[in-house]
């Protein structure tokens, strides 16, 4: 791209003028031409940022330099497994599990009901960005002040949280409309300042089908908080609430208690910066070893072991093995 070199469209020293009627120089006047070939070159950058070009959409240019650069960037997504496709425990949780999957704690209180599986794109499927897996939901809330359905992910150090703009993108499907929160919270350890919650909380209605998550958050600023020494004991995290009675009204800005049903979860992520970048689809090999820093299933002969790390969870097994990646506890 450059400016045209006709010389019928007047340019003054190489660039656009608006001319000078006492030195008899005519303003500059810019083609057809001209004009499709800088929108062509504005498409070619939308359509390269992985974006469908939209007239009424005024930020797609912004949002494809920003798609480009984090292709080529390094980890840009905090979340493990945020494509779902790690499942250590098996492909399905029951109400009494409390962890969804890897990496994914869930919160149901007594009386209510949160289970679900391992979802599996099929040819055809009208999944967004054709995802490998997803998250698959059923959930049965009640009308308890103190009821709670919840998702969280913890993400180790809260130091790097310390007041930044995070971005929360992914996709939601639900069967019925609802309205979910999203809560983020500060941990600073065993040791440290109390946990600070709801130091920023979002309400988001979601329409049936599948809604696109954008969220931006912003973490406080931690200036005089005491981080334990043990930077791996703190931690920083991302609450979606799916139901919540009035005890938790200043956790969900009120969300209440909301439609039984069906959800899917697919591609969250949660980055640092102003804009939410496309999904960071890292191999599943590197997703797996994300996932065995906190947390790994061992088999020895025909039995099985679970190993949990502290913090995230609590330790069911532990003796002189052989692990295949260092554990956050351990270091």
């Amino acid at each position: 791209m450059d400016y045209p070199s006709d010389p019928d469209v007047n340019l003054y020293q190489g660039k656009f003028d608006d001319g000078d009627a006492n030195q008899g120089r005519a303003a500059s006047r810019d083609k057809a031409g001209h004009y499709n070939a800088i929108t062509t070159e504005l498409l070619n950058l939308i359509i390269a940022g992985g974006l469908v070009p939209n007239e009424a959409t005024l930020d797609q240019v912004a949002q494809a330099a920003v798609n480009i650069g984090a292709a080529n960037a390094g980890r840009r997504n905090y979340f493990i497994n945020g494509g779902f496709d790690v499942w250590q425990d098996g492909n399905t949780f029951d109400t009494a599990s409390g962890w969804a999957t890897d990496m994914w704690r869930k919160s149901n209180s007594t009386g209510t009901s949160l289970n679900g599986s391992k979802g599996f794109r099929t040819p055809g499927e009208a999944l967004p960005n054709k995802a490998r897996h997803y998250l698959s939901l059923n959930m049965v809330a009640n009308s308890n002040v103190d009821h709670e359905l919840s998702l969280e992910q913890r993400i180790e150090n809260v130091l790097i949280s310390d007041g930044q703009y995070f971005q929360l993108s992914g996709h939601v499907y639900t069967a019925v409309a609802r309205d979910i929160a999203i809560e983020i919270t500060q941990n600073f350890g065993t040791n440290g300042s109390p946990t600070e919650r709801a130091v920023m909380v979002k309400k988001i209605s979601l329409e049936i089908g599948w809604n696109r998550l954008n969220e931006s958050l912003i973490f406080a600023d931690i200036t005089g908080k005491t981080v334990d020494n043990a930077y791996n004991d703190s931690y920083f995290s991302a609450i979606i609430w799916l139901s919540a009675g009035t005890n938790f009204n200043a956790n969900t800005l009120s969300l209440g208690k909301q439609p039984d049903g069906s959800m899917k979860f697919s591609e969250m992520q949660f980055e640092k910066g102003l804009l939410a970048s496309v999904f960071e689809d890292r191999p599943i090999s590197t997703e797996e070893s994300l996932c065995k820093r906190y947390y790994e299933v061992l088999k020895y002969s025909i039995d099985e072991l679970n190993y949990f790390l502290r913090g995230f969870g609590q330790i069911m097994f532990q003796n002189s093995w052989i692990l295949s990646i260092q554990r956050r506890g351990d270091t």
